[in-house]
Parts: structure tokens; C-alpha cells; sequence
């Protein structure tokens, strides 16, 4: 089934499996094509952008993701977890005469707001979306971690710095896509290693230099195997180390990629895919099931469709940041559990909501007003009815069946995931409905021996103690970038959140990949990637 996007203009498919699922949830399909409906989830996840502010209950200066002057009310951690405040004050009664997403906008305004997502964390105030971290700074969307630095979708793992999507390591600088290894740097997508520097791929191997596609190897540099002797002798020479690095880089493009990076799947597409089934069009999660267009879903998630962030959730469609989720659609930053309700924000341990912002351990509400069940029912009905008629803000669709306009987000475009894979201009977001946040020039000053200068965009940044005596420890030059362009460096190291039809650069047979046809890597099928990798 084809339809034409009402948003970016392109023709797009509705799959089978899609179809079905919202016939089974009773949903229409939605107007926009998958990239401009993950476009529009991303602008409401600010992981990154910190500003420093006062709780508005206690008054005690807190960071919060809200930048001081947007209009939301937020409250610190502690604040916002206990007993001082009741959301359901806040009700509304449903306004039949005003469009459902104006309504909502407004209780969203003056509900309290969760300063961070960090729960169970020690000595980690610059964490974000964050659980159980130890002395983590600017560590954002990951678990379990402990003496970590400005790295993002971490787990289980202590000592690293400046990575991205790492799991069970210890001592890692600049590394991309790492699992089970330690004291690697300037790795990506290597396994079961430790002692590697600037290598691509290559698991069960230590001590390798500039290596790429190589098992169970070690003292090898450019794939050449030494003794132990020679290859400490040859990285004694700068000079040496400079040309090998050189020709390191078209020692990648020489040996053979694997068309995904896909471990005991059947019948998946996507890519970071780790024990799924029936999946399709899915990236960077595990042990998911019966799914379509669903990122970042760390395990136990089944039959689900366009989510952003979710883990342990079933039946459920357009989510943002949502643990322990049972048929729930349009929901927003709730991880302590939720069911049965659409429309929801920031509410936990509810079941059975529409429309409703900062509810704790409630049921049957609807703009947070108390209903019983039959009523509860009888309104959602109406107010469905309703939607159906109303328009979003850009006119292009009824509301019903639609995630939160752009227009909603608390947060500016250009400081959202959304802006990191869907880059936009200023012009441009904003008449998506996106905010803007211009530059502050108090944050752009001339370099100073206590502030450095970014090479590449001029913000500045600092040194912390901790970081500074991991660069000492190992003999790493201070970074020239900031922490902000260095995340982005990390994230173009990665392929695309998108799929090509190309064929197997050995034996011809066609693939689904995240390398687009005319990108200069060899691509093999896995048939063929692992005869000649093994």
C-alpha cells in the first residue's frame, strides 16, 4: 500500500505487519512516512543540552534539560518524587470547542516537569536519561556505569570516555560500537579485545595496531603479524605510527563489511540488531520481536511499531522514552510502568489515561480529572470523535491518530535528536513549528588557561580533573573539540539509520544494507563475509 507523505512529499509503504497491527489497536495510519514521524518523536528527546536553573518548589539550583526561560514549571528530582504536590490539581475538563493538542499543550505547561531523567545515580548530576550511574559526567541514555565521560548509549562499564554504544568494557577512548573489551582506543565495532588502538572490527584479538577484519590475532599492525618485540619497537616511531595510520584508512575500505551488524536474527532488517525476530527497518536494540521502525529498544519489547526509546513494552506504537509499556500510544517518558492509555507525558504506574501530564498511580483520567470507568470510557469516545474533525496545527491531518505536533515540544530543534540525524536550518524548523536557540556569545569567548576554544564550531569547554588524568595516564593529547562536536564526529563514524537494496560485492546476491550503493566499502552478503573473515 502506497501513500504519499504529507510532510516531506515522498511516496512511502505501509507494510503488512503495520497495516495489521493498527487495525489490531484500532488506529488510522498516520499521514507522514517513517522518517518524518521518528523526525517528530526525536524533536521531544533533549538528551545532551544541560541549563542550570532553580526547582520551582524548593528553590535550590538545579540542571534541567527545560532551558530557565521556556514556560514549563520543573521541579528537581527529589521535589518532583515526593509528596509535596498532587498532579491532579492541575485537571481540566475537556473543552469541546478547542482542539485536543491545545489542551493538552496547556496542562503540559503548568504540570511540573522532571528536571532529568537519572534515577539511582551517585556523584553523576550530568547524567540524562540515565539509571544507576557512579561518578559519570556528561554521560547521556545509558545504565550501570561507573567513572564514565561524555559518552552516550552506554552499559555496564567503567573507565571509558568518549564513546558511543558500548556494553561491558572498562578503559575505552574513542570508541564506537564495543562490547566485553578493555583499554581500546579509537576502536569501532570490535568485540572480546582489549590492547587495541584504531581498529575496525576485529574480535577475540589484543594488542593490534591499525587492524581491521581480524579474529583471534594479536601484535599485528595493517594485518601483518609480529613477535611481540618488533611491534612494540615499530610504535616506539612517531613518524612510523603517522604513515601507518594513513594507510590504515584504506585498509578499511579494502576488507570486506558485513552488509549489517545482525546476531542471532531471523528474519529482520535494520542494523545493531542482537537476538530479534520478525523485525523490520530496526536498529540499535535486542531481544525484540514482531516490530517495525523501533530504535534504541533494550530488550523484552514485542509487537510494536515507530518507537524511540522503549524497553520491556508490548502493543504499543509512537513512544519516546518508555519502560514497562502494554498498549500504549503516543506516549512520552514514563519508566515505571504504564497501560492502556494514549496521549500520556511524564506519567508512571498509571493504566487506562488520554491526555494526561505527571500522574502517579492513577486510572480512568482524562486531562488528569478522575473519572470512573464507564465514564471514563464513554468520553474517550467522544473526545476521539472530536479529534477526528480537529486539525493539527500545520492543517495537514485530523489529530487523531497523530503523535504531538512539533510545535509541543518543550525543548528548541536544534538542541534535539531530532537535529543530530535530521538537520534543519533555522527556517526550516520553524515552519515545521520547531523553536530555535540562538547562539549565546558568552559561550564563545577566546581560549584561556582554565577555558579551551573548539576548533571547529568556537564553543567553549573545560577540562575536568578526572579527564585530564586519564590523558596523562595514557599520553593522550587535550581534545581540540568540544564534547558537543565530538559526539557528532562519533556519530558519523556510524552508518545511517536507513536501508539500501545493493547486491553482495562477492557473490551478486541481493541485500538490505545500511551502505548505500555508491559508498566505496566492499559489502558482503553473510555467507560470503564469513568464509573470508573465518
Amino acid at each position: 500500500m502506497e501513500k504519499i507523505c504529507k510532510q516531506c512529499g515522498g511516496s512511502f509503504e505501509i507494510l503488512d505487519f503495520e497495516k495489521k497491527f493498527y487495525e489490531k489497536a484500532m488506529l488510522p495510519l498516520s499521514c507522514l512516512c517513517s522518517d518524518c514521524r521518528e523526525q517528530r518523536r526525536l524533536v521531544f528527546r533533549n538528551e545532551r543540552c544541560l541549563y542550570g536553573r532553580t526547582c520551582d518548589l524548593c528553590g535550590k539550583n538545579i540542571l534541567s534539560t527545560y532551558a530557565p526561560e521556556v514556560p514549563y514549571t520543573v521541579y528537581c528530582n527529589e521535589c518532583w518524587w515526593g509528596d509535596k504536590w498532587d498532579a491532579e490539581k492541575y485537571a481540566q475538563e475537556f473543552d469541546f470547542s478547542r482542539p485536543f493538542f491545545e489542551q493538552i499543550d496547556e496542562l503540559w505547561k503548568k504540570v511540573p516537569q522532571l528536571n532529568l531523567v537519572n534515577s539511582k545515580s551517585q556523584n553523576s548530576d550530568y547524567a540524562n536519561f540515565s539509571e544507576q550511574e557512579h561518578n559519570c559526567y556528561l554521560v547521556f541514555a545509558s545504565n550501570r556505569n561507573e567513572d564514565c565521560y561524555y559518552s552516550e548509549y552506554i552499559w555496564d562499564s567503567k573507565k571509558c570516555m568518549d564513546c558511543l554504544n558500548v556494553k561491558k568494557c572498562q578503559l575505552l577512548f574513542m570508541c564506537v560500537d564495543c562490547s566485553e573489551s578493555y583499554e581500546c582506543f579509537y576502536s569501532q565495532n570490535c568485540h572480546n579485545s582489549h590492547s587495541l588502538r584504531y581498529c575496525y572490527d576485529c574480535k577475540g584479538c589484543h594488542d593490534l595496531f591499525a587492524c581491521a577484519g581480524l579474529r583471534n590475532k594479536s601484535y599485528s599492525i595493517l594485518n601483518k603479524q609480529y613477535s611481540k618485540e618488533e611491534y612494540f619497537k615499530i610504535l616506539e616511531n612517531e613518524d612510523e605510527k603517522s604513515r601507518i595510520l594513513k594507510e590504515y584508512e584504506l585498509l578499511k575500505t579494502k576488507v570486506p563489511r558485513l552488509y549489517a551488524n545482525i546476531l542471532n536474527c531471523e528474519d529482520v532488517t535494520g542494523d545493531y540488531l542482537n537476538s530479534c525476530s520478525r523485525a523490520h527497518l530496526c536498529f540499535n536494540s535486542f531481544d525484540l520481536q514482531d516490530a517495525f521502525f523501533v530504535e534504541n529498544s533494550p530488550g523484552g519489547t514485542r509487537d510494536v511499531c515507530h518507537i524511540s526509546g522503549c524497553t520491556h513494552c508490548e502493543l504499543s506504537s509512537e513512544l519516546v522514552s518508555v519502560a514497562y509499556g502494554h498498549n500504549c500510544h503516543f506516549v512520552l517518558y514514563s519508566h515505571t510502568g504504564i497501560s492502556d492509555s494514549k496521549y500520556s507525558v511524564l506519567s508512571t504506574s498509571c493504566s487506562d489515561l488520554f491526555g494526561c501530564v505527571g500522574l502517579r498511580n492513577k486510572k480512568y483520567c482524562i486531562l488528569n480529572k478522575q473519572y470512573s470507568k464507564e465514564d471514563y470510557e464513554k468520553l474517550v469516545v467522544k473526545i476521539i470523535e472530536h479529534m477526528k474533525k480537529t486539525r493539527l496545527p500545520d492543517g495537514q491531518a485530523g489529530e487523531w491518530g497523530e503523535f504531538f505536533p512539533i510545535s509541543l515540544s518543550p525543548f528548541y530543534y536544534n538542541e534535539t535528536v531530532a537535529n543530530e540525524y535530521y538537520p534543519l536550518d533555522k527556517s526550516v524548523a520553524e515552519k515545521l513549528g520547531g523553536k530555535w536557540k540562538e547562539k549565546e556569545e558568552r559561550e564563545y569567548r577566546e581560549a584561556t588557561k582554565e577555558i579551551l576554544k573548539c576548533d571547529d564550531c568556537g564553543k567553549n569547554y573545560k577540562i575536568v580533573k578526572p579527564e585530564l588524568d586519564f590523558y596523562k595516564n595514557f599520553k593522550i593529547s587535550l581534545p581540540k573539540l568540544c564534547p558537543g562536536c565530538r559526539h557528532v564526529g562519533r556519530l558519523k563514524l556510524r552508518n545511517p539509520k536507513k536501508l539500501w537494496t545493493r547486491k553482495c560485492d562477492k557473490c551478486g546476491v541481493e541485500i538490505k544494507t545500511s551502505y548505500a550503493p555508491e559508498r566505496k566499502e566492499k559489502v558482503y552478503c553473510e555467507e560470503c563475509y564469513l568464509k573470508e573473515v573465518y
